[in-house]
């Protein structure tokens, strides 16, 4: 697919889809703060902060260590 539409295209259609996709979530965050301040429920996670949570589980620094020295051995 490359050869057939050219690599410029396909670079600008990525940069194009990103762009899209970050004005909806940016769309999609401002609503959802301003509905959160409208109600005046503080206490609410951000919606912001939900979709963007780590998928994986926090490691600590010993775990860290020890993969990091696994690597040189």
């Amino acid at each position: 697919m490359l050869e057939i539409f050219g690599r410029g295209y396909v670079i600008e259609h990525c940069i194009s889809s990103f762009q899209k996709q970050n004005e909806v979530l940016t769309y999609r965050v401002y609503v959802t703060d301003l509905l959160r301040a409208l109600s005046r429920q503080e206490n609410i996670p951000r919606y912001y902060d939900l979709i963007k949570r780590d998928k994986e589980p926090k490691k600590d620094a010993k775990e860290v260590k020890e993969k990091i020295r696994g690597k040189f051995r």
